[in-house]
Parts: structure tokens; C-alpha cells; sequence
């Protein structure tokens, strides 16, 4: 169908309507790319956003597994130190542990956690249980005032404490009090290892206290004794074969668990190198697809076509950068 000529008179008019149609409708086309190119670049600083999460989680847990995987080679270091000393199972295995008196203990301040707190009911508790056990011969026991810098409540090394005050065991626990009653809890901790040898509870009136007393540091020194030297060499020569056998199973199982610690290490370290990689590319394209609106922006405002082409150039640029960033390894 042809369109109706338009007479001579009216061209002029009908020149200037269609230019001017014809730059609404551009304008327009400049509008939808730009609002096309702000929701890509939302689209592309979240995904940026969520690998950079990805790699710093990664790279945390890469860490925790490295940490762990050399916690595993030490543990297995010293059981091969044990097996070729012919079994020896004392407990300066490592040659960088300083050797402590076996027969050597301090006890820490104790915690309260009575709702109405006395400060001279767990120092008092301290003090009894210090003096008992002071009577114990061969015992080496620290002074309450070298103990005190280790305040209750506070985040407590065992292995630092006892290298701090020469000690081979520390003695921790809490108090709780209400109307006549009390309980009383403690632990014993090897200060080389760290290891929690025995912990109990006592509960009963506080005219009950010193018998209370009395009955811990018995079972301390019963704790003691069964882990002293003496006690300690009697049962490895009833099981020297045993202990060396036990060794070299834990040694074995030590070097499997490295290996997969290891492998994970690796591969959380691979993640996180890859997300690093990816947020990097993403966020090139967010930067692209910045460009291409202030120039589209621009564009509308002189009216220019060549700075929108421009504008669309870059669009195209940070769109590649999208995708390179969804399928980057």
C-alpha cells in the first residue's frame, strides 16, 4: 500500500514531525538499553559479590585444614620419636619440650558462679586446697601468689601456664553457692598436653566444706600417684609390646588422616582461587556496564548518536565479562 503523497505546501511540516518522531523514538531506545544495562550490572555485582564471600570462606577453611593437617604431622612425628627410642612412652618425647618435675602442681584461682558472689569463698577453697596439699611429700605445690596473675573467668593456655610456673599439672574448678549448699568442681590438666586427666563434682551443706575438701585433694593425689613416673614406668613393662604396637597404628592412622586433610587443603585452596578469579572478571564487567550508563546517559542528554554506539560497545564488553565470570575455572 503506498503512502499519500503529501502536498508541496504541507513537506516542510511533515519532515520536521518525523524527525522529531523518529528522535522520541531513539531517545526511547536509549532509555530501555540503560535500564537494560543497570539490571545486568546488578546481576553481575551480586554474582561478584557472592564468589569474593566463596573465596574468603574458602581460604578461612584451606587455613583451619593446614592448621590441622600440621597439628597430624607433629602427632605422628612424636609417636615415630617413641617407636625408635625402642617405646619409650615418658612424656618429653619432642626434643623441644623442656623436661618438668613429674611430681609438681598448681592450682589456679577457682570461678564462682554463686548469683551472690563471695570473693572469699573460692579464694578460701584455694587456699585450704593448697594447704593440703602442701603437706604431701615429694610435691612440689606453687604459692598462691604466683597463681593469682591467672585470673578466673580469662582465657587460660595450660601448656604456657605450666611452662610459665615450671609445672607438670594444674589443678582448675568453680564454685557455686546458694543458701547452705555448694558445689564444688574440679579438674586436673596434664600442662604439657593439655589433656584432662580427671575432673569431678562435689555437693553438699557448707558445714560440709572441709570434708568436701579433703575428699578433692585425696582424689588428686590418688590422680597423682597413678601418673607418676614410678607408676607409669610398672605398667609400660607389663605392656611395652602393646604400647608399641598401639604407636605404630596411631602413627599410621595420623599419616592417613594427613593425606585427606591435605587433599581437602588443597582443594579448598583451588576454591578459593577460583571464586578470587571469578569475582575479579564479574567485577571488570561491572565496571563496564558503569561505563556504558554514564555514556548512554550522555548520549541522551547531547542527543548524539555516536556516544550511544559507544555506550552499547561497552555493554557488549561487560556482557563477554558476565559470561567469562559465570564459566571461568
Amino acid at each position: 500500500m503506498e503512502e499519500p503523497e503529501v502536498p508541496l505546501e504541507h513537506l516542510h511540516e511533515h519532515v520536521h514531525e518525523t524527525a522529531e518522531h523518529s528522535g522520541e523514538k531513539w531517545i526511547s531506545w536509549v532509555a530501555l538499553s540503560t535500564a537494560v544495562l543497570a539490571v545486568l550490572a546488578a546481576i553481575t555485582g551480586l554474582l561478584s559479590g557472592k564468589h569474593a564471600n566463596e573465596a574468603v570462606m574458602s581460604q578461612i577453611q584451606a587455613s583451619d585444614q593446614w592448621n590441622y593437617y600440621q597439628a597430624k604431622s607433629i602427632k605422628a612425628a612424636v609417636l615415630d620419636a617413641k617407636i625408635s627410642l625402642g617405646g619409650t612412652t615418658g612424656q618429653n618425647t619432642h626434643p623441644l619440650v623442656p623436661p618438668l618435675p613429674q611430681k609438681s602442681i598448681a592450682v589456679l584461682p577457682f570461678d564462682d558462679f554463686s548469683r551472690k558472689k563471695n570473693p572469699q569463698l573460692p579464694q578460701g577453697i584455694q587456699d585450704q586446697i593448697l594447704t593440703y596439699l602442701a603437706q604431701t611429700p615429694d610435691l612440689k605445690v606453687i604459692s598462691r601468689e604466683w597463681v593469682m596473675q591467672f585470673k578466673p573467668g580469662a582465657a587460660r593456655n595450660s601448656r604456657e601456664i605450666g611452662r610459665q610456673l615450671g609445672v607438670a599439672y594444674l589443678l582448675e574448678g568453680s564454685v557455686q553457692s546458694a543458701a547452705n549448699t555448694i558445689r564444688l568442681s574440679a579438674e586436673l590438666v596434664d600442662a604439657q598436653t593439655s589433656e584432662r586427666l580427671w575432673d569431678e563434682s562435689y555437693d553438699g551443706d557448707l558445714t560440709e566444706l572441709s570434708s568436701i575438701e579433703n575428699e578433692l585433694v585425696g582424689n588428686v593425689l590418688s590422680q597423682l600417684k597413678r601418673v607418676s613416673p614410678e607408676e607409669k614406668s610398672a605398667a609400660d613393662q607389663d605392656a611395652t609390646g602393646d604400647s608399641m604396637s598401639s604407636d605404630n597404628e596411631k602413627a599410621s592412622k595420623y599419616r592417613e588422616e594427613e593425606a585427606e586433610i591435605k587433599s581437602e587443603a588443597e582443594r579448598k585452596e583451588v576454591e578459593a582461587k577460583t571464586n578470587f578469579h571469578k569475582h575479579e572478571v564479574l567485577a571488570r564487567g561491572v565496571t563496564m556496564f558503569q561505563i556504558a550508563i554514564a555514556i548512554a546517559a550522555i548520549s541522551a542528554l547531547t542527543k548524539k548518536r555516536k556516544f550511544w554506539t559507544v555506550s552499547l560497545l561497552f555493554g557488549a564488553v561487560g556482557c563477554v565479562f558476565l559470561v567469562l565470570g559465570m564459566f571461568a575455572r
